[in-house]
């Protein structure tokens, strides 16, 4: 069974760095159901991975289980450039992405670069598809 790292606190790169993320929390309450991956080998529906954590610095030490396996439900191909996001090529609310991947959204465009390519890994339905937003204006991003 393939595994999923989650970070139990902000990266180094991030503002909040070393601050706990709670995503632990996020999936058992129902408030993070997806994750943003730039994995090459994509997770098709029906398959299981594993949630883990390192215990100390990422990449450098061991891991442990979060929760029992967890079901990929659903996947989207993921584009990030800027604030834009676009979800199978069609423009999504940051806001939306964002709360669903368990972060709020000044912290989420902190987390991920300028630009990314990647999957979403939904273990409770989003539909996506349903979805059909314009990008952010200009006064939108005042925000930021």
């Amino acid at each position: 069974m393939r595994l999923i790292h989650f970070s139990m606190s902000f990266p180094v790169k991030h503002p909040k760095a070393g601050q706990p993320t709670y995503f632990r929390d996020s999936i058992i309450s129902g408030r993070k159901i997806h994750t943003i991956r730039n994995h090459i080998h994509r997770f098709q529906q029906g398959e299981h991975f594993m949630p883990v954590a390192w215990v100390g610095m990422p990449y450098k030490s061991k891991t442990v289980q979060l929760l029992e396996p967890i079901e990929v439900l659903e996947t989207y191909e993921f584009e990030k450039v800027g604030y834009n996001i676009k979800v199978n090529d069609t423009s999504i609310n940051p806001e939306t992405i964002a709360a669903n991947d368990g972060l709020n959204l000044q912290d989420f465009f902190d987390w991920f670069p300028q630009q990314c390519v990647g999957y979403i890994i939904c273990w409770k339905s989003v539909n996506y598809a349903q979805y059909n937003i314009a990008p952010y204006t200009d006064n939108q991003l005042q925000l930021f």
